[in-house]
């Protein structure tokens, strides 16, 4: 993946904002969880296009992501922070133009099915008796669409958002500086078991796997409390990078 998003840019705007000034640590953490659904959900746009998974494994992992996303903002005062959704995209310099559209898109259809759940029963009757006129034609449609197929399963989908999102956890909590052991070592632990699980489906191997384990290895030697320095903390992100990099040229 050769752009990378910073979230250290929300603790930048904290600064210059006055609006944001004094955001709470939940409102924080949960803009953090909005920051990197957005990335996910681009970058499972674009491994669908590459035909790396199928339609309903696109899907399934789709609607996880943006119910996440509806589940985030249903608090009303961070929805009243977060404000229109291309602000908060060009505040934090995301240029993912497949999730803006996919979350405008799925913010429509949600006011539509929230319009459409009041309307009298005379026009509800009268919409449904056309969806029952066409119940044949989805029928068939459900019917190709559940047809076998070559590609990956659901769960390939599943450990590829998993692994963008615990790629971008751990860089963005290296930028922050969160280098001590105990902070660090459950985050790389974890990224390099959702790696594993993902190039056992694909059938692939990482070659930076094994900075990767060497960096765990060296890092659970250290003491609870001790911390990277700065050339080592540049060291990994440097092979973090690569690894992600080299993780998305194979799907």
């Amino acid at each position: 993946m050769t752009d990378y998003y910073d979230i250290g840019l929300l603790e930048e705007n904290q600064e210059d904002t006055p609006n944001v000034e004094c955001v709470g640590q939940q409102i924080r953490e949960d803009f953090a969880s909005l920051y990197s659904i957005i990335i996910t959900l681009e970058n499972l746009e674009i491994v669908f296009t590459k035909d790396a998974i199928t339609p309903d494994a696109f899907e399934s992992a789709s609607n996880l992501l943006l119910q996440q996303w509806d589940s985030c903002l249903k608090d009303e005062d961070l929805l009243k922070r977060f404000g229109p959704l291309e602000d908060f995209f060009s505040k934090y310099q995301l240029q993912c133009p497949r999730a803006m559209k996919r979350i405008q898109e799925h913010s429509e259809n949600a006011t539509t099915t929230k319009v459409s759940s009041t309307l009298p029963n005379h026009l509800s009757e009268t919409r449904d008796s056309k969806v029952d006129s066409n119940e044949f034609l989805h029928d068939r449609e459900t019917a190709i669409i559940s047809a076998p197929s070559t590609t990956p399963p659901v769960s390939t989908a599943k450990s590829i958002a998993e692994l963008v999102q615990n790629f971008i956890t751990t860089l963005d909590a290296i930028r922050l500086n969160f280098v001590a052991k105990d902070q660090l070592h459950p985050l790389l632990s974890e990224l390099v078991i959702c790696m594993d699980d993902l190039t056992e489906l694909l059938n692939k191997q990482v070659s930076g796997r094994s900075k990767l384990v060497q960096w765990l290895i060296f890092i659970n030697h250290m003491e609870s409390t001790d911390q990277l320095n700065e050339e080592q903390k540049e060291e990994l992100l440097q092979n973090l990078e690569e690894t992600y990099s080299e993780c998305y040229g194979l799907l």
